[in-house]
């Protein structure tokens, strides 16, 4: 099977954090083919994603969107415009479809990993990583992201809606 992760983390900052887990994108070695989808730029060091995906056979996608160009470009994060900017990335997925899509986050990967669900009929789960929790938001996010949060608050509102499912993973790494 084969496993599409959409993610708008960059992989090379959780290798500098030391945050890389043997198989933590493939639990239980359930999938053979894992592609890995960065929204924004990166270029992750091959032995960390090998090891992220393992035992599967891994691929990465650096999409490398720009957040700025994009909020504009989709009047602010508006859901059908983003399914119109995206249509490149299913492009990209054409020549070997996953059976599954991951939304990473509670962000832009869960947006882009329900579009893409949309536009292919595949299957998407949403695997959030933290309790929402506006107090602690507003105490450590800085002006920028909670700028972005709240542009993407409708269309991640419509993406977690249309979730295959949801995974609830609240525990620190």
């Amino acid at each position: 099977m084969h496993l599409l992760v959409v993610l708008e983390d960059r992989i090379s900052d959780w290798t500098a954090k030391g945050e890389i887990l043997e198989g933590y994108f493939n639990p239980d070695a359930a999938f053979e083919t894992i592609t890995v989808l960065s929204l924004i730029a990166d270029q992750p060091d091959p032995n960390a994603l090998a090891r992220l995906c393992a035992p599967a056979h891994c691929l990465h996608i650096s999409a490398a969107i720009d957040r700025r160009y994009l909020a504009l470009s989709t009047l602010g994060l508006r859901y059908g415009l983003l399914s119109r900017s995206m249509r490149a990335l299913k492009a990209r997925l054409d020549v070997d479809a996953p059976q599954v899509i991951r939304g990473y986050g509670d962000g832009l990967g869960a947006i882009a990993a329900s579009i893409l669900a949309d536009q292919t009929g595949i299957p998407f789960v949403v695997s959030l990583h933290t309790t929402p929790d506006p107090l602690i938001q507003s105490r450590y996010l800085g002006f920028r992201d909670r700028i972005w949060r709240q542009l993407a608050k409708s269309s991640l509102s419509r993406a977690l809606q249309n979730a295959d499912g949801i995974i609830a993973v609240y525990s620190s790494i």
